[in-house]
């Protein structure tokens, strides 16, 4: 999701938790780690989202989500 010129979300949703999701987002926020690291053109960041936690919350708008869920 591009938030504006300069951020993009890769968001990770989920319903249901497999025992290797955890390692997969881990590679995610290491990759956008990665990327970060070698431009600065736009910063990647990795947004992880259970179903039950959406589900809880009444989000109006992307700002929100990122409120929300960013640093989780």
């Amino acid at each position: 999701m591009k938030k504006d010129e300069k951020t993009v979300y890769i968001i990770e949703t989920k319903g249901r938790e497999e025992e290797n999701d955890k390692l997969k987002f881990e590679r995610l926020q290491k990759w956008c780690e990665d990327v970060n690291s070698r431009q600065n053109r736009v910063v990647y960041k990795a947004l992880y989202i259970k179903q039950e936690e959406w589900e809880k919350y009444k989000l109006k708008n992307f700002d929100e989500v990122v409120r929300l869920f960013d640093g989780k």
